[in-house]
């Protein structure tokens, strides 16, 4: 079935943006690990798409880390 609205998304590429949007939000590594049924989280990170955000999003994170 195909939906007008929404393009065709592989399950793997699901999973990479989900993945991606846990880590992006600061979820525990452990959560990370136990929603993509992961035994190590290195597996869980090679999920990950890196440079997703722009600029700002970076240094905003950045700044949040370091508390300025």
């Amino acid at each position: 079935m195909k939906t007008r609205c929404m393009p065709h998304r592989s399950i793997h590429k699901l999973r990479k943006t989900y993945c991606t949007m846990l880590i992006d939000a600061g979820c525990e590594d452990s959560i990370i690990m136990n929603q993509l049924g992961h035994a190590s989280i290195e597996t869980s990170r090679k999920y990950y798409y890196f440079c997703n955000r722009t600029k700002q999003h970076q240094m905003d994170q950045v700044r949040k880390a370091i508390n300025i």
